[in-house]
């Protein structure tokens, strides 16, 4: 292999480790957005729901 074609492989290689190091960062901002949002919803008071107390009928349908 010549050295051009060699350098020319390291160039693509050191590119292509660039971009998915970048890719990577992108997707870690991603994640941690969603984690800051549903970090935000856990600091929420939240009411639980009423539900009225089951009652039976006779025939034993509701």
């Amino acid at each position: 292999m010549s050295d051009r074609k060699r350098h020319l492989r390291w160039m693509e290689f050191l590119w292509e480790g660039q971009n998915s190091i970048a890719r990577e960062e992108a997707r870690k901002e991603e994640v941690l957005e969603i984690f800051k949002v549903l970090s935000d919803m856990a600091k929420r008071a939240v009411e639980a729901p009423h539900f009225p107390l089951w009652e039976s009928t006779e025939e034993g349908v509701v």
